[in-house]
């Protein structure tokens, strides 16, 4: 008995369904990992856009402290002030992005970047505050040893290593 559907119709057919579906199949891959990289090329530019606005809000603290230093004016220390207040938030963004999407070498970066900002807020506020005890000799003592150069070189660094990570 002869089949209904002769051989030379169904297997093309067949084939043609077959290749069909390994299109979608591959299609649908294709698209997953662009997806991913697509979500991945996102928070890249999210955490190196944070990392940048913190090394510019420790560079606008170290602004208004040196213009304080040189005028006595306390109007310079705005900069110094208002760097303070948005450190910690663009920080906490920058630690809540590595934990959600970092890796373990990326958050040990962080956590240089965090101590070499702690070294240098620090080195700021006892400048000041030397300036307000003793006063500006005394503090240009402390900023003349360079201490503050080395650490905002170490900083710079961190962030060029992170960013090129």
């Amino acid at each position: 008995m002869k089949s209904p559907f002769p051989l030379k119709i169904v297997l093309p057919l067949a084939l043609g369904i077959a290749v069909s579906l390994g299109v979608v199949v591959y299609a649908e891959v294709s698209y997953r990992i662009l997806e991913s990289a697509n979500r991945q090329m996102a928070t890249a530019v999210i955490m190196q856009s944070t990392l940048h606005e913190t090394l510019a809000l420790v560079i606008d603290a170290e602004t208004g402290q040196r213009g304080y230093m040189l005028t006595g004016k306390d109007e310079y220390l705005e900069p110094y002030n208002q760097a303070l207040l948005r450190f910690e938030e663009a920080f906490s963004r920058l630690r809540e992005q590595l934990v959600l999407d970092g890796t373990t070498a990326q958050r040990e970066s962080v956590g240089r970047f965090n101590s070499l900002v702690g070294k240098k807020l620090a080195e700021l506020e006892a400048t000041l505050a030397l300036h307000h005890s003793e006063g500006p000799e005394a503090a240009m003592k402390l900023m003349n040893t360079g201490i503050g150069r080395r650490t905002m070189d170490q900083i710079r660094a961190e962030v060029n290593d992170m960013a090129r990570a």
